[in-house]
This record gives structure tokens, sequence and C-alpha cells, in this order.
């Protein structure tokens, strides 16, 4: 089978044991083979309604994983991920794709965090966890969980409505995460 992925500059051929990533960084481009997998567990197709392949999760081994999506990423999980939804949302149409692991941890793709346990009894907010990381989490709390709280800090606080340390920030938000089970994936950025 062969993927476009959604607004971005990729395909993914997916045949047998052999997995093909292209990019076409350009419209009047040619479509140039980047890598490829042969060696690997599980592949997760991103799906919805008459979308199928608009994000792709490629299981190397139990914990270590390649996503496909607006750019190319490797990262690793505590534990094996069981279950990979990528639902189409928003005004532009884009997936917003999340996978979970076997103790039901939610790892958000677009944002590069890992929601340990979702603090919630209400079921929707697991059909949809960016909602809650996005909307609940920021009306009940005032702001939310920036995972490179580093990088960030600059841009934040380029307008001097108040002075918060650098220091300051990242511990802000390292509590803030822990007290709401939130980390940061640690990822490699093999395409962008």
């Amino acid at each position: 089978m062969f993927y476009s992925i959604n607004n971005s500059e990729f395909k993914v051929s997916v045949v047998k044991n052999h997995i093909s990533l292209f990019q076409q960084r350009n419209q009047n481009d040619p479509e140039i083979m980047v890598c490829e997998w042969r060696d690997y567990s599980h592949v997760f197709i991103g799906m919805d309604e008459g979308n199928e392949g608009n994000t792709i999760l490629i299981q190397l081994n139990p914990l270590n994983y390649v996503y496909i999506g607006i750019g190319v990423f490797s990262f690793k999980t505590t534990y094996p991920i069981v279950k990979y939804v990528s639902k189409i949302g928003g005004s532009g149409g884009y997936p917003y794709p999340y996978a979970i692991d076997t103790q039901q941890s939610y790892y958000l793709m677009l944002d590069m965090v890992k929601i340990k346990h979702m603090k919630t009894r209400d079921p929707s907010y697991h059909e949809d966890p960016y909602y809650w990381y996005y909307e609940h989490n920021r009306t009940l709390h005032g702001y939310f969980y920036e995972p490179n709280a580093a990088k960030k800090y600059k841009k934040l606080t380029a307008d001097e409505k108040a002075k918060v340390t650098k220091p300051d920030y990242i511990h802000e938000m390292k509590s803030f995460g822990k007290r709401m089970g939130f980390s940061a994936i640690r990822s490699r950025v093999l395409f962008q």
C-alpha cells in the first residue's frame, strides 16, 4: 500500500516486510526515497473516515518507534504501544495522532507529550485526549504544560507582562507536569 501523509511532504510505501519513506520537498521536485525499514515488529496506520494513512507509527521493537506525520521522529516508550488513533480534526483538516500503551499512558504526537494517567472519569476525554490536554487542563489551571520549557521560555516572555526567570519557568513546568502526569516524549528528529 502507498500512503500520502496528510499536510506533509512525505509518502510511505508498505509492502510485506518493507517500509519505504519518500520525501518531495517542492511540488516540482521528484520524490526521493530517504529511508527504509525492513526489520520492524508492527506498523500502525493512522485512519479516519476515508483518510487511511494520514499518519503512520512504526514499531521497531516493543519499546522503540518511528512516527511519520508532519515530520519524522523516533522515540522510546516505557511500555509497548497497543493502540494508535489518528483522527482528522480542526479547520485545516489535520490529523491528531495519539498512541496508548499497555499501562493506559497516552502519547500525543503533535505536542510530544506523554500523559501518564488521564485524571478523569469522563470517557469522552479518552476518545479525544488532545481536547483534555488543551482545553480542560487550561480551563482548570489557567495554562498548560510545555514539554520543552527551556526552548519556549524566550518566546513566551517576549512581551514582558510578567517577569519570570527561566529556571523558575522550567521548574514550574516540571512541577505542573508531575502533578498532572505529563512528561515530554524524548525523541530524535529524523526528517522535517
